[in-house]
Protein backbone atom coordinates (compact mmCIF):
# COMPACT_ATOMS: atom_id res chain seq x y z
CA UNK A 1 0.00 0.00 0.00
CA UNK A 2 2.89 2.32 0.97
CA UNK A 3 4.63 1.91 -2.64
CA UNK A 4 1.20 2.22 -4.41
CA UNK A 5 0.65 5.66 -2.43
CA UNK A 6 4.87 6.48 -3.56
CA UNK A 7 3.67 5.89 -6.72
CA UNK A 8 1.12 7.73 -7.04
CA UNK A 9 2.53 11.00 -5.72
CA UNK A 10 5.25 10.91 -7.78
CA UNK A 11 2.99 10.02 -11.02
CA UNK A 12 1.19 13.15 -9.78
CA UNK A 13 4.32 15.25 -9.92
CA UNK A 14 5.58 13.79 -12.90
CA UNK A 15 2.20 14.69 -14.77
CA UNK A 16 2.26 18.56 -13.78
CA UNK A 17 6.07 18.56 -14.78
CA UNK A 18 4.91 17.41 -18.02
CA UNK A 19 1.87 19.52 -18.34
CA UNK A 20 4.25 22.80 -17.04
CA UNK A 21 7.63 21.92 -18.81
CA UNK A 22 7.01 18.95 -22.02
CA UNK A 23 3.60 19.61 -23.18
CA UNK A 24 1.50 22.68 -22.10
CA UNK A 25 -0.42 21.75 -24.80
CA UNK A 26 -2.48 19.24 -22.01
CA UNK A 27 -2.25 22.62 -19.72
CA UNK A 28 -3.75 24.81 -22.68
CA UNK A 29 -6.57 22.16 -22.89
CA UNK A 30 -7.53 22.23 -18.97
CA UNK A 31 -7.02 25.77 -18.63
CA UNK A 32 -8.75 27.03 -21.92
CA UNK A 33 -11.55 24.72 -22.67
CA UNK A 34 -13.32 25.66 -19.07
CA UNK A 35 -12.56 29.54 -19.54
CA UNK A 36 -13.62 29.79 -23.37
CA UNK A 37 -16.30 27.74 -24.21
CA UNK A 38 -18.27 28.56 -21.35
CA UNK A 39 -18.21 32.41 -21.77
CA UNK A 40 -18.55 32.14 -24.98
CA UNK A 41 -21.71 30.04 -25.46
CA UNK A 42 -23.06 32.71 -22.68
CA UNK A 43 -22.43 35.03 -25.28
CA UNK A 44 -24.47 33.45 -27.76
CA UNK A 45 -27.31 33.06 -25.62
CA UNK A 46 -26.77 36.43 -23.33
CA UNK A 47 -30.33 37.88 -24.74
CA UNK A 48 -31.77 34.54 -23.82
CA UNK A 49 -35.21 34.91 -26.02
CA UNK A 50 -35.91 35.57 -29.13
CA UNK A 51 -37.70 38.58 -30.12
CA UNK A 52 -38.53 41.08 -32.86
CA UNK A 53 -38.58 38.45 -36.07
CA UNK A 54 -38.45 40.36 -38.76
CA UNK A 55 -41.72 40.89 -40.69
CA UNK A 56 -42.92 42.63 -43.85
CA UNK A 57 -45.84 43.85 -44.32
CA UNK A 58 -48.50 43.99 -47.52
CA UNK A 59 -51.88 46.56 -46.37
CA UNK A 60 -54.10 46.41 -49.46
CA UNK A 61 -56.50 47.74 -47.04
CA UNK A 62 -54.87 50.97 -45.91
CA UNK A 63 -58.17 51.82 -43.23
CA UNK A 64 -58.02 52.56 -39.45
CA UNK A 65 -58.65 49.02 -38.52
CA UNK A 66 -55.48 47.53 -40.72
CA UNK A 67 -53.80 50.66 -39.52
CA UNK A 68 -54.19 49.57 -35.72
CA UNK A 69 -53.75 45.70 -36.92
CA UNK A 70 -50.21 46.71 -38.15
CA UNK A 71 -49.58 49.32 -35.20
CA UNK A 72 -50.23 46.70 -32.70
CA UNK A 73 -48.42 43.82 -34.82
CA UNK A 74 -45.14 46.35 -34.56
CA UNK A 75 -45.77 46.79 -30.85
CA UNK A 76 -45.43 43.12 -29.58
CA UNK A 77 -41.87 41.97 -29.19
CA UNK A 78 -42.39 39.04 -31.06
CA UNK A 79 -42.38 40.70 -34.50
CA UNK A 80 -40.66 43.71 -35.96
CA UNK A 81 -42.45 44.99 -39.09
CA UNK A 82 -39.19 46.00 -41.04
CA UNK A 83 -40.45 47.06 -44.47
CA UNK A 84 -43.84 47.20 -46.00
CA UNK A 85 -44.53 46.26 -49.27
CA UNK A 86 -47.55 46.17 -52.73
CA UNK A 87 -46.92 43.11 -53.39
CA UNK A 88 -46.76 39.09 -51.97
CA UNK A 89 -44.55 38.39 -55.21
CA UNK A 90 -41.88 40.80 -54.22
CA UNK A 91 -42.17 39.71 -50.00
CA UNK A 92 -42.15 36.08 -50.92
CA UNK A 93 -38.44 37.38 -52.67
CA UNK A 94 -37.29 38.84 -49.64
CA UNK A 95 -38.33 35.89 -47.43
CA UNK A 96 -36.26 33.71 -49.87
CA UNK A 97 -33.34 36.00 -49.63
CA UNK A 98 -33.66 36.05 -46.08
CA UNK A 99 -34.23 39.71 -45.44
CA UNK A 100 -37.22 38.67 -43.71
CA UNK A 101 -38.73 35.75 -41.71
CA UNK A 102 -42.26 36.29 -42.47
CA UNK A 103 -45.49 38.41 -44.64
CA UNK A 104 -48.58 39.40 -43.43
CA UNK A 105 -51.03 40.38 -46.09
CA UNK A 106 -53.91 42.00 -45.30
CA UNK A 107 -56.75 42.41 -48.54
CA UNK A 108 -58.62 45.29 -49.58
CA UNK A 109 -61.78 44.10 -48.12
CA UNK A 110 -60.54 43.40 -44.57
CA UNK A 111 -62.19 46.47 -43.00
CA UNK A 112 -65.35 46.53 -44.91
CA UNK A 113 -66.25 42.98 -44.15
CA UNK A 114 -65.51 43.23 -40.40
CA UNK A 115 -68.31 46.31 -40.77
CA UNK A 116 -70.71 43.90 -42.62
CA UNK A 117 -70.54 41.78 -39.44
CA UNK A 118 -68.66 39.14 -41.90
CA UNK A 119 -65.66 36.98 -41.04
CA UNK A 120 -62.05 38.68 -43.18
CA UNK A 121 -58.81 37.23 -43.13
CA UNK A 122 -55.53 37.86 -42.74
CA UNK A 123 -52.95 36.19 -44.57
CA UNK A 124 -49.20 35.37 -43.04
CA UNK A 125 -46.36 32.90 -44.64
CA UNK A 126 -43.51 32.46 -41.80
CA UNK A 127 -40.30 30.82 -42.65
CA UNK A 128 -40.49 27.65 -40.60
CA UNK A 129 -37.06 26.00 -41.33
CA UNK A 130 -36.06 27.73 -38.18
CA UNK A 131 -38.32 25.75 -35.32
CA UNK A 132 -37.60 28.35 -32.47
CA UNK A 133 -37.85 31.66 -34.21
CA UNK A 134 -41.00 30.46 -36.29
CA UNK A 135 -43.00 29.74 -33.28
CA UNK A 136 -41.95 32.84 -31.99
CA UNK A 137 -43.09 34.95 -35.05
CA UNK A 138 -45.98 33.10 -35.43
CA UNK A 139 -47.51 33.69 -31.56
CA UNK A 140 -46.35 36.88 -31.96
CA UNK A 141 -48.78 37.40 -34.99
CA UNK A 142 -51.08 34.85 -33.50
CA UNK A 143 -51.89 36.67 -30.05
CA UNK A 144 -51.98 40.32 -32.08
CA UNK A 145 -55.00 38.52 -34.11
CA UNK A 146 -56.86 37.31 -31.06
CA UNK A 147 -56.44 40.37 -29.43
CA UNK A 148 -57.90 42.41 -32.34
CA UNK A 149 -60.95 39.62 -32.12
CA UNK A 150 -61.34 40.50 -29.00
CA UNK A 151 -61.67 44.15 -28.91
CA UNK A 152 -63.87 43.81 -31.68
CA UNK A 153 -66.30 41.52 -30.72
CA UNK A 154 -66.17 43.98 -27.03
CA UNK A 155 -67.47 47.08 -29.31
CA UNK A 156 -69.77 44.97 -31.12
CA UNK A 157 -71.33 43.63 -27.40
CA UNK A 158 -71.25 47.69 -26.24
CA UNK A 159 -73.33 48.70 -29.56
CA UNK A 160 -75.68 46.42 -29.08
CA UNK A 161 -76.34 48.13 -24.91
CA UNK A 162 -74.51 45.61 -23.38
CA UNK A 163 -72.92 46.60 -20.26
CA UNK A 164 -68.97 47.01 -20.33
CA UNK A 165 -68.83 44.18 -17.67
CA UNK A 166 -71.18 41.77 -19.63
CA UNK A 167 -69.45 42.82 -22.84
CA UNK A 168 -66.17 41.35 -21.54
CA UNK A 169 -67.40 38.37 -19.83
CA UNK A 170 -69.32 37.47 -23.24
CA UNK A 171 -65.87 38.09 -25.30
CA UNK A 172 -63.65 36.37 -22.36
CA UNK A 173 -65.78 33.68 -20.96
CA UNK A 174 -62.79 31.71 -20.05
CA UNK A 175 -60.36 33.16 -17.67
CA UNK A 176 -56.96 31.40 -18.65
CA UNK A 177 -54.60 31.34 -15.41
CA UNK A 178 -50.96 30.58 -16.45
CA UNK A 179 -48.40 29.35 -13.58
CA UNK A 180 -45.38 29.11 -15.01
CA UNK A 181 -43.54 26.45 -12.42
CA UNK A 182 -39.68 26.58 -11.98
CA UNK A 183 -38.86 28.58 -15.44
CA UNK A 184 -40.91 31.57 -15.11
CA UNK A 185 -39.40 33.64 -17.67
CA UNK A 186 -39.32 30.89 -20.30
CA UNK A 187 -36.14 31.70 -21.73
CA UNK A 188 -34.44 29.66 -24.08
CA UNK A 189 -31.09 31.04 -23.26
CA UNK A 190 -31.17 30.25 -19.47
CA UNK A 191 -32.84 26.55 -20.57
CA UNK A 192 -30.00 25.47 -23.16
CA UNK A 193 -27.18 26.80 -21.56
CA UNK A 194 -26.42 25.32 -18.29
CA UNK A 195 -26.96 21.58 -20.04
CA UNK A 196 -23.97 23.17 -22.22
CA UNK A 197 -21.39 24.13 -19.08
CA UNK A 198 -22.19 20.00 -18.14
CA UNK A 199 -21.03 18.64 -21.71
CA UNK A 200 -18.10 21.14 -21.45
CA UNK A 201 -16.69 19.50 -18.39
CA UNK A 202 -17.10 16.25 -19.56
CA UNK A 203 -15.25 16.90 -22.67
CA UNK A 204 -12.65 18.42 -20.58
CA UNK A 205 -12.41 15.47 -18.59
CA UNK A 206 -11.92 12.81 -21.62
CA UNK A 207 -10.15 14.96 -23.98
CA UNK A 208 -7.41 16.11 -21.19
CA UNK A 209 -6.36 12.55 -20.21
CA UNK A 210 -6.70 11.22 -23.79
CA UNK A 211 -4.26 13.52 -25.21
CA UNK A 212 -2.00 13.04 -22.18
CA UNK A 213 -1.78 9.16 -22.43
CA UNK A 214 -2.06 9.73 -27.02
CA UNK A 215 0.91 11.91 -26.99
CA UNK A 216 3.05 9.89 -24.51
CA UNK A 217 2.27 6.33 -26.73
CA UNK A 218 2.57 8.43 -29.83
CA UNK A 219 6.59 9.12 -28.93
CA UNK A 220 7.06 5.47 -27.30
CA UNK A 221 7.00 7.30 -23.78
CA UNK A 222 4.18 5.35 -22.11
CA UNK A 223 5.13 3.59 -19.29
CA UNK A 224 3.60 2.05 -16.51
CA UNK A 225 4.12 0.56 -13.55
CA UNK A 226 4.93 -3.29 -13.60
CA UNK A 227 2.47 -4.45 -10.75
CA UNK A 228 0.42 -1.07 -10.62
CA UNK A 229 -0.44 0.03 -14.12
CA UNK A 230 -3.68 1.41 -13.28
CA UNK A 231 -2.11 3.46 -10.28
CA UNK A 232 -0.28 5.65 -13.05
CA UNK A 233 -2.96 6.24 -14.58
CA UNK A 234 -4.95 7.52 -11.89
CA UNK A 235 -2.37 9.82 -10.75
CA UNK A 236 -2.35 11.51 -14.05
CA UNK A 237 -6.14 11.86 -13.86
CA UNK A 238 -5.93 13.19 -10.50
CA UNK A 239 -3.19 15.45 -11.22
CA UNK A 240 -5.71 16.55 -13.59
CA UNK A 241 -8.50 17.02 -10.93
CA UNK A 242 -7.00 20.35 -9.81
CA UNK A 243 -7.81 22.01 -13.02
CA UNK A 244 -11.41 20.25 -13.45
CA UNK A 245 -12.36 21.82 -10.15
CA UNK A 246 -10.51 25.21 -11.12
CA UNK A 247 -13.30 25.11 -14.31
CA UNK A 248 -16.14 24.22 -11.85
CA UNK A 249 -15.12 27.24 -9.67
CA UNK A 250 -15.34 29.52 -13.16
CA UNK A 251 -18.12 28.50 -14.21
CA UNK A 252 -20.32 28.63 -11.04
CA UNK A 253 -18.68 31.77 -9.81
CA UNK A 254 -17.87 33.77 -12.43
CA UNK A 255 -19.24 32.83 -15.72
CA UNK A 256 -22.88 31.95 -14.07
CA UNK A 257 -23.25 35.73 -12.26
CA UNK A 258 -21.56 37.78 -15.02
CA UNK A 259 -24.52 36.16 -17.38
CA UNK A 260 -27.19 35.90 -14.69
CA UNK A 261 -27.71 32.30 -15.47
CA UNK A 262 -30.27 31.22 -12.99
CA UNK A 263 -28.91 28.45 -9.92
CA UNK A 264 -30.78 28.32 -6.55
CA UNK A 265 -27.05 27.12 -4.70
CA UNK A 266 -24.31 27.41 -6.03
CA UNK A 267 -22.88 25.26 -3.18
CA UNK A 268 -25.26 22.35 -4.85
CA UNK A 269 -24.62 23.16 -8.36
CA UNK A 270 -20.39 22.93 -7.89
CA UNK A 271 -21.40 19.27 -5.69
CA UNK A 272 -23.05 18.04 -8.41
CA UNK A 273 -20.27 18.79 -11.21
CA UNK A 274 -17.57 17.08 -9.00
CA UNK A 275 -19.65 13.85 -8.67
CA UNK A 276 -20.23 14.18 -12.59
CA UNK A 277 -16.42 14.46 -13.05
CA UNK A 278 -15.57 11.41 -10.20
CA UNK A 279 -18.61 9.37 -11.94
CA UNK A 280 -16.72 10.15 -15.68
CA UNK A 281 -13.16 9.78 -14.39
CA UNK A 282 -13.33 5.60 -14.77
CA UNK A 283 -14.74 6.37 -18.26
CA UNK A 284 -12.17 8.73 -19.14
CA UNK A 285 -9.51 6.25 -17.97
CA UNK A 286 -10.58 3.19 -19.71
CA UNK A 287 -10.92 5.64 -22.96
CA UNK A 288 -7.86 6.61 -22.64
CA UNK A 289 -5.31 3.74 -22.43
CA UNK A 290 -6.80 3.05 -25.89
CA UNK A 291 -5.64 5.95 -27.54
CA UNK A 292 -2.83 6.00 -30.00
CA UNK A 293 -1.47 9.35 -30.55
CA UNK A 294 -3.04 12.85 -29.90
CA UNK A 295 -5.11 12.92 -32.44
CA UNK A 296 -7.27 10.72 -31.33
CA UNK A 297 -8.24 12.76 -28.35
CA UNK A 298 -9.71 15.08 -30.39
CA UNK A 299 -11.43 12.60 -32.63
CA UNK A 300 -13.07 11.13 -29.27
CA UNK A 301 -14.67 15.16 -28.97
CA UNK A 302 -16.00 15.61 -32.40
CA UNK A 303 -17.97 11.90 -31.74
CA UNK A 304 -18.91 12.19 -28.22
CA UNK A 305 -20.22 15.84 -27.36
CA UNK A 306 -23.07 16.38 -29.16
CA UNK A 307 -24.76 12.87 -29.56
CA UNK A 308 -25.00 12.90 -25.69
CA UNK A 309 -26.06 16.10 -25.17
CA UNK A 310 -29.18 14.89 -27.42
CA UNK A 311 -29.84 11.60 -25.71
CA UNK A 312 -29.55 12.48 -21.83
CA UNK A 313 -33.15 13.76 -22.10
CA UNK A 314 -32.19 17.41 -21.33
CA UNK A 315 -33.24 19.08 -24.83
CA UNK A 316 -35.73 16.33 -26.01
CA UNK A 317 -38.35 14.36 -23.55
CA UNK A 318 -36.40 11.60 -22.55
CA UNK A 319 -39.60 9.26 -22.77
CA UNK A 320 -40.33 10.17 -26.43
CA UNK A 321 -36.67 8.50 -27.59
CA UNK A 322 -37.17 4.95 -28.65
CA UNK A 323 -36.64 2.22 -25.77
CA UNK A 324 -33.11 1.20 -26.72
CA UNK A 325 -31.42 4.88 -27.02
CA UNK A 326 -33.24 5.19 -23.20
CA UNK A 327 -30.90 2.27 -22.23
CA UNK A 328 -28.07 3.67 -24.24
CA UNK A 329 -28.25 7.22 -22.87
CA UNK A 330 -28.57 5.29 -19.45
CA UNK A 331 -25.22 4.23 -19.21
CA UNK A 332 -23.37 7.36 -19.41
CA UNK A 333 -23.19 9.43 -16.64
CA UNK A 334 -24.37 12.66 -18.12
CA UNK A 335 -27.92 11.59 -18.46
CA UNK A 336 -28.26 11.54 -14.33
CA UNK A 337 -25.72 14.28 -14.12
CA UNK A 338 -27.70 16.53 -16.18
CA UNK A 339 -30.97 15.85 -14.78
CA UNK A 340 -29.93 16.50 -11.47
CA UNK A 341 -28.65 19.71 -12.23
CA UNK A 342 -31.71 20.83 -13.91
CA UNK A 343 -33.14 20.66 -10.66
CA UNK A 344 -30.94 21.92 -8.66
CA UNK A 345 -30.58 24.99 -11.40
CA UNK A 346 -34.60 25.46 -11.39
CA UNK A 347 -36.33 23.94 -9.25
CA UNK A 348 -34.84 23.10 -5.93
CA UNK A 349 -31.34 22.85 -3.79
CA UNK A 350 -32.96 19.93 -1.55
CA UNK A 351 -30.78 17.18 -2.39
CA UNK A 352 -33.13 14.72 -1.53
CA UNK A 353 -34.64 15.45 -4.93
CA UNK A 354 -31.75 14.25 -6.68
CA UNK A 355 -31.03 11.03 -4.32
CA UNK A 356 -31.81 8.80 -7.17
CA UNK A 357 -29.86 10.58 -9.44
CA UNK A 358 -26.65 10.24 -7.02
CA UNK A 359 -27.47 6.95 -6.46
CA UNK A 360 -27.77 6.20 -10.56
CA UNK A 361 -23.85 7.54 -10.73
CA UNK A 362 -22.85 6.00 -7.82
CA UNK A 363 -23.31 2.34 -9.18
CA UNK A 364 -22.00 3.79 -12.75
CA UNK A 365 -18.68 4.86 -10.74
CA UNK A 366 -18.09 1.22 -9.21
CA UNK A 367 -18.83 -0.79 -12.86
CA UNK A 368 -17.10 1.99 -14.64
CA UNK A 369 -14.15 1.81 -12.45
CA UNK A 370 -14.43 -1.91 -12.31
CA UNK A 371 -14.26 -1.65 -15.94
CA UNK A 372 -11.24 -0.01 -16.35
CA UNK A 373 -8.67 -1.49 -13.72
CA UNK A 374 -9.94 -4.39 -16.15
CA UNK A 375 -9.05 -2.67 -19.46
CA UNK A 376 -5.77 -0.57 -18.27
CA UNK A 377 -4.17 -4.15 -16.80
CA UNK A 378 -4.97 -5.99 -19.81
CA UNK A 379 -3.93 -3.31 -22.14
CA UNK A 380 -0.70 -2.97 -20.44
CA UNK A 381 0.37 -7.06 -20.19
CA UNK A 382 -0.68 -7.59 -23.82
CA UNK A 383 1.92 -4.60 -24.42
CA UNK A 384 4.66 -6.14 -22.07
CA UNK A 385 3.89 -9.41 -23.80
CA UNK A 386 4.19 -8.19 -26.97
CA UNK A 387 7.39 -6.29 -26.36
CA UNK A 388 8.81 -9.28 -24.68
CA UNK A 389 7.91 -11.32 -27.64
CA UNK A 390 9.61 -8.71 -30.29
CA UNK A 391 12.89 -8.93 -28.03
CA UNK A 392 13.30 -13.05 -28.56
CA UNK A 393 12.56 -12.48 -32.01
CA UNK A 394 15.00 -9.70 -32.56
CA UNK A 395 17.60 -11.55 -30.26
CA UNK A 396 17.10 -14.89 -32.33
Amino acid sequence: MKKRFLLLISTILDEYRFMFVEQRAVLLILLSLPLFYPFVISSLYHQKTVTERPAILIDHDNSKLSRMFSIQLDATQDVKVVERIDSVEEGWEKIKSQQAEMMIYIPADFSSKIKQRKSSDVKMWVNSSNVLTYSVSYSGVSSVVQDMNAKIGYKFFLSQGMGSEAAKNRVFPIDEIDRFLFHPSISYGEFLVLGIFMIVMQQIILISLSFSLGFRREGGKLSLHKYFPFTVIEGRILAHFLFYILGVLVVTYLVIPIFAWPIRNPSSVVLIFILFLLAMAPISIAIAVFMKDRYEAFQLLMFASTPLFMICGYAWPFEQMPRYIQAFASIFPVTPAIQAFRILSMKTDDLSYITPYLGWMAVQFVVYLLIAVFLVRWVWYSYLKEKSLAKKSKET
